[in-house]
């Protein structure tokens, strides 16, 4: 029998069976097992993962819950990687490729613990920060990219075409959202195409002035930290992607991020306006910028 919450929803016909994870949900529509639209599905475990990790520190909270037991979750066995294993380090082609084998490897064993009955709190967390790298993945395609943008040692092509040579410019211009284009910033100063993916032009400008004279190295790997990385010691994550990454009212950054480094979002009004909307669906207070 075929669900029909809306017409957005499409489920594939499962026996059901009553799950732990149940618990999690609100009602059945939050449940986003066999949704097979992708921006429905994420909204979905976005949704779920918020709930789990609140839910998680009031359990640490009321009953004295095991921090170094906590950080043992079958999660983080899966996706941990060396202390050296970062953007700025070590993200050779060999570390690149065996980080998306973990990723891949993470998203099928979240699915399986989740089908098995053994739903992890940790497993529904890191869905969040998959996600981010699944979407901007997306729009690095988007893009037209041939260079690896999890390669340390990759450089942005547009800053390898410039902004004369159309060689490189005309099919981005043609097939790309116009908050994906390049900014002139992007195409004078050289940097990492990390920056490139996120549909902010003017965060991504705020990005690229502030790692060019005051992050440097160091502050540029702490916020890609922050950002993106799956392997960070962090239990939250930068942003959130609740639907098509190349727009970006679909993009949301979370609190502990918006207090760290909110300085580099001053006049960014776009992830601003579209944080809030996502933060007032939950019944929480928007943000403001200092």
């Amino acid at each position: 029998m075929e669900s029909s919450h809306d017409a957005h929803h499409t489920h594939i016909d499962l026996v059901h069976v009553s799950l732990p994870h149940e618990a999690y949900l609100c009602d059945y529509g939050e449940d986003w097992a066999g949704v097979t639209n992708q921006r429905e599905r994420r909204k979905l475990q976005n949704r779920l993962n918020q709930r789990a990790r609140r839910r998680r520190k009031a359990q640490r909270g009321g009953a004295g819950e095991d921090v170094t037991t906590s950080r043992q979750a079958p999660c983080t066995s899966i996706i941990a990687c060396s202390e050296d294993d970062t953007m700025m380090g070590e993200a050779t082609t060999d570390n690149v490729d065996r980080k998306r084998g973990f990723l891949h490897q993470f998203a099928h064993s979240a699915l399986a613990s989740y089908a098995t009955c053994q739903p992890s709190a940790d497993h529904l967390l890191r869905l969040i920060q998959h996600n981010v790298v699944e979407s901007l993945t997306m729009n690095s395609a988007m893009l037209g990219f041939t260079v690896d943008w999890l390669l340390c040692s990759s450089v942005s092509p547009f800053t390898v075409y410039g902004p004369e040579k159309e060689s490189g410019g005309g099919v981005f211009q043609t097939l790309c959202p116009s908050n994906l284009l390049p900014t002139a910033l992007q195409k004078r100063i050289p940097h990492h195409p990390w920056v490139d993916l996120f549909p902010l032009p003017q965060m991504r400008d705020n990005f690229l002035l502030a790692i060019s004279n005051s992050l440097f190295i160091e502050g540029e790997q702490k916020l890609w930290d922050d950002m993106i990385e799956v392997c960070g010691q962090t239990d939250w994550g930068g942003m959130i992607v609740w639907g098509e990454p190349w727009d970006p009212k679909n993009w949301e950054v979370t609190l502990p991020f918006f207090k760290r480094w909110g300085w580099l979002l001053l006049g960014c009004h776009e992830i601003l306006e579209a944080t809030n909307h996502w933060r007032r669906q939950r019944g929480e207070r928007p943000l403001e910028f200092p």
